[in-house]
């Protein structure tokens, strides 16, 4: 009879030839298995010329239209200040300081400067300064975007902070009174306030 550490070592030789077995199975085992057997596509059969088509004589070509200066095309379309975009968007692009609102009545500008940056809401007709946007606290801030409302009756600016964690502070304010009328805060630094009127 075997001693007891024959026996082990038995054992272990035996599952690992048992073992070695399964892993080449394992791994072989396309080779065992009936694979698929792949199936090319029928060749692209050339399909017959089809004579060009001829344009009816009654059928004009279209002639292009350069707008006169007179109109106001022009102008909602360049902006001096050099944004490039239509006044009917309500909310600023990243780099433009000036742009209007929906119904184009009034006219959003940066203002300030040094860590001390707001938009100055004004109406466009007679240059009235309507609002000047500010931060949740009198501590130096920029604004860092600002949107009118559909309807623009409304003007929203928003501002980050870090002290007690990141958060954006967004102000809305009254056009007509120049009243801040609601204020929200976000977690995180935001400046997509776009949702901020949908209540």
């Amino acid at each position: 009879m075997a001693d007891s550490s024959h026996r082990t070592t038995i054992i272990v030789a035996a599952i690992t030839v048992i073992g070695a077995i399964v892993v080449a199975l394992i791994t072989n085992w396309d080779k065992f298995a009936d694979s698929p057997k792949r199936i090319d596509p029928p060749p692209i059969q050339p399909s017959p010329s089809v004579p060009p088509v001829q344009p009816s004589p009654s059928v004009q070509p279209i002639q292009p239209v350069t707008p006169s200066r007179s109109d106001d095309a022009f102008d909602s379309v360049i902006n001096i200040a050099g944004s490039w975009r239509d006044p009917g968007l309500v909310s600023e692009l990243p780099g433009q300081h000036v742009f209007r609102s929906p119904d184009g009545r009034y006219e959003a500008e940066r203002i300030g400067s040094d860590n001390n940056v707001h938009y100055q809401v004004r109406e466009v007709a007679s240059q009235k300064i309507m609002l000047i946007t500010h931060a949740e606290f009198d501590t130096p801030n920029d604004v860092k975007a600002g949107t009118f409302s559909p309807e623009s009756k409304a003007f929203a600016a928003v501002y980050h902070y870090g002290h007690e964690g990141k958060y954006s502070w967004i102000g809305i304010w009254s056009i007509e009174s120049g009243a801040l009328v609601r204020m929200k805060t976000r977690p995180g630094w935001t400046t997509d306030i776009s949702s901020v009127f949908k209540q």
